[in-house]
């Protein structure tokens, strides 16, 4: 590998105390990065170009009982937001709701209730729904949001999971979503009929998941492993990756984000490394360099190859700019 994966680091409005920042979006479409900052009661919009900060308040906190996380590790606010019809969806925790917020405005267009304390908010475009998961409830709650008129969202299904699911990843181009659990399995949904429909062996005990839609790749992490699942021939384990200290301790996995141009896999440990991978055209995987950051932090890549890494003892996000390259 040549180049280089330089740091610098952006402070979020009122997060000098800590904030939760339990969950980093891209959104494409808007171009910008979205940071639920937890207890600072806001949802940050970062343009990735200019890292100018836009900020839309009205999320409810509360008094921190120490930097970061709150003592459940699950905090309370805006945890966690994703885009769809030009619209941001974001669910605060502490009312148990879905914020509808329009992003040219900055303003609150309308709140939805959730029956169960939420996660993570995804959407899916092919069928105009918000997939949220609520782990405590072992439950994936499903919401539609209209074709036309004012996106204003409403309940459709409950899908019950297998054990505590607290992530949710949407693969449109099979129709499928994923969730990791207990036990070794990887579970597929559809996603028109939102049904269960079947699962992988995937070698690990719970874990982070990323996806190379294009490739037809799904990344898994756990304690000490990495393994790579190949989607086209039956979620069948393609290249498995040990994922060790020097004195060939095992790190304990708690993050994965994927740059599909540079087929780069980034892994957050719980002890604040990051690892970066290459995926090889033959689907291998090589560690290539390692950093150190805050530990639990989230992440996210947008489409200047720059990793975000979430600080919620400072209420900073890590930017890392991504310029490694295979040699030859």
């Amino acid at each position: 590998m040549s180049g280089t994966f330089n740091e610098h680091r952006v402070q979020l409005p009122g997060g000098q105390g800590g904030a939760n920042l339990e969950d980093l979006t891209f959104s494409s479409a808007l171009r910008r990065v979205l940071a639920p900052a937890g207890r600072t009661s806001k949802l940050d919009l970062i343009d990735p170009e200019t890292e100018q900060i836009e900020t839309i308040s009205g999320f409810p906190s509360s008094p921190l009982s120490g930097k970061g996380h709150s003592g459940s590790g699950h905090g309370e606010g805006a945890v966690s937001a994703d885009e769809g019809r030009g619209t941001i969806f974001a669910l605060d925790r502490l009312a148990r709701q879905l914020v509808v917020i329009d992003p040219k405005g900055r303003s609150v267009i309308s709140t939805v209730p959730v029956s169960n304390e939420p996660r993570i908010v995804r959407y899916v475009a092919s069928t105009r729904e918000l997939w949220i998961t609520e782990p405590a409830k072992s439950k994936l709650e499903i919401l539609s949001v209209p074709a036309t008129g004012a996106p204003i969202p409403s309940h459709k299904a409950f899908i019950t999971t297998q054990g505590w699911t607290d992530m949710v990843v949407i693969d449109e181009a099979r129709g499928r979503a994923y969730t990791s659990g207990w036990g070794g399995k990887t579970f597929v949904f559809d996603l028109k009929s939102r049904s269960p429909a079947g699962s992988y062996d995937n070698g690990c005990n719970g874990g982070p998941l990323a996806l190379d839609g294009k490739r037809g790749l799904l990344f898994v992490g756990c304690r000490g492993k990495l393994n790579v699942l190949d989607l086209r021939h039956g979620g069948a384990i393609l290249e498995s990756q040990d994922v060790v200290f020097p004195d060939r301790s095992p790190w304990v996995i708690d993050v994965i984000a994927y740059d599909p141009v540079l087929a780069h896999l980034y892994v957050a440990t719980d002890i604040g490394v990051v690892g970066i991978f290459y995926m090889s055209a033959e689907g291998k995987l090589r560690e290539i360099l390692g950093t150190s950051v805050y530990p639990g932090s989230h992440m996210s890549v947008d489409d200047r190859h720059q990793l975000w890494v979430s600080c919620p003892r400072d209420g900073q996000l890590y930017v890392f700019k991504d310029d490694l390259r295979p040699a030859g």
